[in-house]
């Protein structure tokens, strides 16, 4: 496991848009740290993925839909 912290300053929008993409790749579990503060975002986030190259393999894998082919 990896766990690694992003921090800055950016409004409310851009924020929760950037946690909301972190999210959504399936790659990351994206936790706040600490209070909520305007303008400003903390983020904790930690991964299964064991290197760079499990991430691109992660997030570049065809989705599987489980149909009959």
């Amino acid at each position: 496991m990896i766990e690694f912290s992003i921090s800055g300053s950016a409004t409310r929008e851009v924020s929760d848009a950037l946690r909301a993409d972190l999210v959504a790749s399936e790659v990351y579990l994206a936790s706040t740290r600490g209070a909520d503060v305007f303008n400003k975002f903390d983020y904790k986030l930690t991964t299964s993925a064991t290197s760079p190259q499990d991430i691109l393999t992660r997030v570049n894998m065809p989705e599987q839909d489980g149909g009959d082919s």
